[in-house]
């Protein structure tokens, strides 16, 4: 029911275990909580409730993590699984001290380029294309980053899906790695596909570099920028996913910490992409001044 995750012995990794229960709500009057709309949560533990469709609750008892998931009389399953891979996942990996960066993934030489941004700003397009070029497809959308007991950022592959728009899609010269499209609920013209098998990546892979895509002015320039300072810090930070987690986790420290690391020790830049530019050019930028660098 979960042919989305990506099997694989993953040495080093947090034990993640999801199972099926009843979940009660916690209590309303919890100190140090934060209340929200859909969400509940503090240092011990992440509950969400998915009206109509599930309730989630993650919890931490002797070194592993447990996913509990209620499904509800109504609901709609993949609507379920995208929150369970989304929200309820990172949630999960967060009280591990596992932060997902928004952004899709690629390999050369077998090093990862990490190419992150806001929903819609194109990473799945830009990392599908280069996957055609033969730049191998790494993740889609989030990557998980650590540590290695040698000091080395890494990332570990966890879904084997990417999700495109229909236009993006169509712009593909080969699409022989994906198959079995859906929509995406709430997403108008936008399709998740399953990877295929024998393209999928299985063992976490040594990051080289990150570049935040920037959607620009129409008359500003196609180019890679290169902020400094403590900027790079907050610009990073700014793509944690689901960032507003954090605090409420109490993560704020450890994951300031752990983007301070990366910068100081990964290249980060900046791609500013004109309003207007094509898949086509922008690929080609891309394609020659950072994977061919």
């Amino acid at each position: 029911m979960l042919e989305e995750l990506i099997e694989g012995v993953l040495e080093n990794q947090p034990q993640i275990n999801i199972n099926t229960s009843s979940i009660v709500e916690p209590a309303r009057d919890l100190s140090d909580t934060f209340y929200g709309k859909m969400q509940i949560f503090n240092s011990d533990f992440f509950f969400l409730d998915l009206k109509n469709h599930a309730k989630f609750l993650v919890t931490q008892t002797k070194g592993e993590t447990n996913i509990h998931v209620e499904l509800l009389k109504d609901h709609d399953w993949p609507i379920v699984k995208s929150w369970l891979f989304g929200s309820v996942l990172t949630a999960a990996l967060q009280m591990n001290n596992r932060f997902a960066i928004h952004a899709s993934a690629v390999l050369k030489d077998d090093q990862l380029y990490l190419f992150c941004g806001q929903s819609g700003i194109g990473k799945s397009t830009i990392a599908s294309q280069l996957h055609t070029k033969g730049y191998p497809l790494f993740s889609d959308d989030k990557c998980v980053l650590f540590w290695n007991e040698e000091n080395v950022l890494q990332s570990f592959p966890s879904l084997k899906i990417t999700r495109l728009w229909e236009n993006s899609a169509a712009e593909l010269t080969d699409d022989g790695f994906i198959h079995s499209p859906t929509k995406v609920a709430l997403r108008q013209n936008k399709f998740q596909y399953l990877i295929s098998d024998a393209q999928v990546i299985d063992e976490n892979k040594r990051v080289h570099s990150i570049y935040r895509i920037h959607n620009g002015p129409r008359a500003s320039v196609l180019q890679i920028k290169h902020p400094n300072g403590i900027q790079k810090i907050k610009q990073l930070r700014n793509q944690t996913h689901r960032l507003n987690y954090v605090s409420g986790l109490g993560k704020q420290k450890t994951h300031w910490e752990y983007m301070q690391k990366i910068v100081q020790h990964v290249p980060y830049s900046i791609i500013n992409r004109p309003e207007g530019t094509s898949i086509k050019e922008f690929v080609n930028f891309v394609e020659q001044n950072v994977m061919k660098i």
